[in-house]
């Protein structure tokens, strides 16, 4: 496993990682004396657990009892919806086709794509209709 460190640019283009010792000590035993390649790419925060909760907790619910599925089977559902919404991982082997995560999507896509997605899938294909999950958060969005 590959460590990951977070830090910030400063307006002076200055990088201050959090953890910069610990940083520094890894570096030092890991690479030392060797070329090595640095990739720094923007932080994207995880979706929360609140937004996966509503997923599991209430969408998942919702689709699998409208659908006849018992509790059992949720995880079933789950599996489906996201093959079905999100479709396969773009370098999955064909051999073994994995779909996409919802662990893979940040606190924005979470909502904008995965949310809303399965709000429109559920009410052309089954006439049902998903809640937001927070009444306000699209108003909120616009005004940002």
């Amino acid at each position: 496993m590959i460590p990951e460190w977070v830090g910030t640019v400063d307006v002076h283009g200055v990088l201050h990682l959090e953890a910069a010792k610990g940083f520094q000590a890894w570096l030092k035993v890991t690479f030392a004396n060797q070329p090595v390649r640095l990739v720094i790419r923007k932080l994207r925060p995880k979706a929360s657990r609140k937004q996966h909760g509503f997923w599991r907790g209430c969408v998942v619910p919702m689709v699998a009892e409208y659908m006849g599925y018992l509790p059992h089977e949720y995880d079933a559902v789950h599996d489906a919806l996201m093959r079905e919404l999100c479709g396969l991982k773009e370098d999955a082997d064909p051999r073994l086709q994995i779909r996409k995560s919802s662990a893979d999507y940040d606190t924005a896509e979470f909502n904008e794509w995965l949310i809303e997605q399965v709000q429109i899938w559920a009410a052309t294909k089954l006439g049902l209709v998903i809640p937001d999950p927070d009444p306000l958060w699209k108003s909120r969005k616009k005004a940002a």
